[in-house]
């Protein structure tokens, strides 16, 4: 019990820092995606950081294996070549007794990965779209930044604002380009003007006062020009954000009970929620057996075979659930041929680690 809480100590110390690394790094390449859509008027600010809480349960389902697959490898690779283990080993602790307890320390981030990748992804991913359908549905005026030209999503009109209140009611000088169904624009400019909801329909409008209205078609001499007083202009409503699929946010219940359907895209998804607690496991013993280095080899001897490794499998993985969605290799084979590929080769690392291959040698040439 002493070595174990030793071990869990050094390798969960270590687990966090590199779990905390990482996630800084994914989070500020989603930050600086997401930051683009803010600074493009698309999201607004308290909208960005939620996007962005939303991103974490996602993240650290990908993150955890990861991490633990390198605390294994610097931890235990720091113990022989420090020959800790060595010590361990004249203590009477066995191979066989290092490796169960290092599955019980691989149990502490399977479960959490299985909760994320089963439960808490999927209706994460559920808000997330609920979200971003509520963000594409938002009038552009919510979102328009003043001092700058932006269009809506359809590129049917233009805006320009020069400045608003802090409310974001009160307008001035403002610019609108309308495009009309027969290429003609209607342009409307204003010294001021307000920004109003019906109450009934809920459409939003700028009503501008005290300006110039022209329409015609580019290029044409013959255009027309109004002067007004107050003059509304209905702002369009984009079409309500729909993802392609929306398969990662289906509950695992039912993927399961649709996995005996003809819907591949349950069943290569199903494979992938489960994959990720099943992965941390492979990844456990593969790195258990490449952490075994000389005391004058060094503790990174094998980090870069180790880190290849895990860059076939992870990719490999993402690969194999669009084979199996896109029905390039059967579902009853899909992802699982990977991880028993992976589950071999652990076990042949295992074996040359221990010297296996040599005492069976030894062994048949004896007979």
């Amino acid at each position: 019990m002493i070595i174990f809480r030793y071990l869990a100590r050094e390798v969960f110390s270590t687990f966090i820092v590199i779990s905390l690394i990482l996630l800084l790094i994914f989070l500020s390449n989603q930050f600086a995606r997401y930051l683009a859509l803010a600074a493009a008027g698309k999201m607004m600010g308290l909208q960005l950081v939620h996007m962005m809480i939303l991103e974490v349960p996602q993240l650290l389902s990908l993150i955890f294996p990861l991490s633990f697959y390198l605390s294994i490898l610097l931890v235990y690779g720091k113990l022989y070549a420090d020959s800790e283990i060595v010590v361990l080993s004249a203590c009477g602790l066995s191979q066989k007794q290092l490796l169960k307890m290092t599955f019980g320390l691989s149990l502490f981030v399977a479960i959490p990965v299985m909760i994320f990748s089963l439960w808490i992804n999927p209706s994460v991913a559920d808000t997330r779209d609920q979200l971003l359908a509520h963000i594409s549905a938002v009038s552009m005026l919510q979102t328009l930044l003043p001092g700058r030209f932006q269009q809506t999503r359809d590129g049917d009109q233009i805006f320009y604002i020069e400045s608003m209140s802090d409310d974001r009611q009160s307008l001035k000088n403002i610019f609108v380009a309308e495009r009309g169904k027969d290429d003609s624009w209607t342009v409307m400019e204003a010294k001021g003007g307000q920004y109003l909801t019906d109450p009934k329909t809920k459409d939003h409008f700028v009503v501008a006062e005290d300006g110039y209205r022209y329409e015609g078609i580019p290029g044409d001499k013959n255009f027309t020009l109004y002067h007004f007083g107050q003059y509304g202009v209905r702002l369009n409503m984009p079409v309500s954000y729909v993802r392609d699929t929306q398969i990662d946010s289906v509950p695992t219940l039912q993927l399961w009970r649709q996995s005996s359907s003809h819907n591949l895209n349950y069943r290569a998804e199903l494979q992938w929620r489960l994959a990720l607690p099943l992965c941390v496991f492979i990844l456990t013993l593969i790195a258990f057996s490449l952490s075994h280095v000389a005391p004058r080899a060094g503790r990174f001897a094998r980090f870069f075979p180790a880190v290849l490794i895990y860059i076939i499998y992870a990719n490999f993985m993402i690969v194999g659930q669009d084979w199996v969605s896109e029905g390039q290799i059967p579902s009853w084979l899909g992802l699982w041929i990977l991880h028993a590929f992976m589950l071999i080769i652990g076990i042949g690392l295992m074996m040359v680690q221990q010297n296996t291959f040599r005492i069976l040698k030894r062994k048949w040439f004896a007979s």
